[in-house]
């Protein structure tokens, strides 16, 4: 695994946000982090890139355990909702910040800039300052610029939080290609369930500092772990009924189920003669 998360605890004011999160990336894999706002997506994507102290638990990254590791020695970069750039600097200057930080020889880093620019397609943008770029161009130079600093897991906090929808889908499109392109372990915090299901190969469904349901789009869809996670997806219509040697009864309908004996409610939604 890349990233593992075990028994993760973390206190802010006297207050316990996260209850002991379990979680893993696989090399290469794209998670999303989905919950509404105060559900402690942040927090958890901070504790990662080590921004915030942890009270008991353990994050691993390639096997090796992080707590007491300084942020820059972590092998994670984060990229936040205001994307803090330098607005005094160009875009190259930008871009091999952190570069310079690790001595990286001049020439590799004016290689490492062109073909960053050429990813986020901003070729040509070297001299530029950040007063003279659009909210989407900004966009792409935190991205290269978290790129340049080659991490092992790639954190994203509501990046594209201030674009608007056309924009937000162009972005997303983007950072989707990249992560194909780079195949860096990439957890992205979102609200939004569109975003989540087109870009992720695992969500990560959170409620009041807890993952409800950690899985693949197409088995949180299909079989949500509870009636929380399905309501966050959509509206549905229950039906309780009873399991028994693999069958679901109600007083509506009968179904074969592969479910231990027990009550059960039957999520049902409605779609439109036709619609596929």
């Amino acid at each position: 695994m890349s990233l593992t998360i075990e028994n993760l605890k973390v206190t802010l004011q006297k207050k316990e946000i996260l209850h002991g999160i379990n979680l893993d990336a696989k090399e290469g894999e794209f998670i999303s982090l989905l919950g509404a706002s105060g559900c402690g997506k942040t927090t958890l994507l901070k504790s990662i890139a080590g921004l915030l102290d942890v009270q008991d638990g353990n994050i691993r990254i390639r096997k090796e355990s992080v707590l007491g590791v300084a942020p820059e020695k972590r092998g994670t970069i984060i990229v936040f909702q205001d994307l803090r750039l330098f607005p005094h600097m160009t875009v190259e200057k930008n871009i091999t910040f952190p570069m310079e930080l690790k001595r990286v020889p001049k020439e590799e880093q004016r290689a490492n800039v062109k073909k960053l620019l050429e990813a986020v397609q901003l070729s040509g943008f070297e001299k530029r300052k950040m007063r003279e770029m659009s909210g989407g161009q900004m966009q792409r130079v935190a991205l290269a610029r978290a790129l340049a600093a080659n991490p092992k897991v790639l954190l994203l906090d509501e990046p594209f939080s201030g674009l608007d929808e056309k924009l937000r889908e162009e972005m997303g499109r983007l950072v989707k290609e990249l992560h194909e392109l780079w195949k860096i372990t990439t957890i992205l915090v979102t609200h939004d369930i569109r975003e989540a299901l087109q870009m992720s190969d695992r969500i990560a469904v959170m409620s009041e500092g807890n993952v409800l349901q950690y899985d693949t789009p197409k088995n949180i869809m299909e079989h949500p772990a509870n009636q929380t996670v399905a309501d966050y997806f959509g509206k549905m219509n229950y039906v309780e009924g009873v399991v028994k040697d693999g069958k679901f009864v109600s007083g509506l309908f009968e179904a074969e189920v592969d479910l231990p004996d027990g009550e059960y409610k039957a999520g049902i939604t409605w779609f439109k003669k036709g619609r596929k």
